[in-house]
């Protein structure tokens, strides 16, 4: 998925694959790709921050059993998105027809 690209008209797209029975890990892979589009990078050592998270969404291996939350890493990537972009497109209310 492509980071920090949710209000971006060609980029805020996504492609998740049905790849297990555990619907539990499916959802998991589908909160990491979107978590990628609102600014979040794989937990692991970046930019001099301790993020080797291996039990969090945003670690780079699926894990079994799932991941529940996100780290403080991604939650400060998160904060950052918000700030630097000011995204408004995730105030839209969909309208009745969608």
């Amino acid at each position: 998925a492509y980071v920090a690209s949710m209000c971006q008209p060609n980029t805020s797209v996504g492609i998740d694959q049905d790849h297990s029975t555990v619907n539990r890990l499916v959802a998991v892979t589908m909160a990491h790709e979107i978590g990628h589009n609102l600014g979040m990078h794989h937990d692991l050592n970046h930019k001099g921050k301790q993020c080797n998270c291996k039990t969090c969404i945003m670690s780079p291996v699926l894990r079994d059993p799932p991941a529940e939350l996100f780290s403080n890493c991604s939650k400060d990537y998160y904060q950052r998105f918000l700030s630097l972009y000011k995204p408004q497109c995730i105030l839209n209310e969909p309208s009745k027809t969608d």
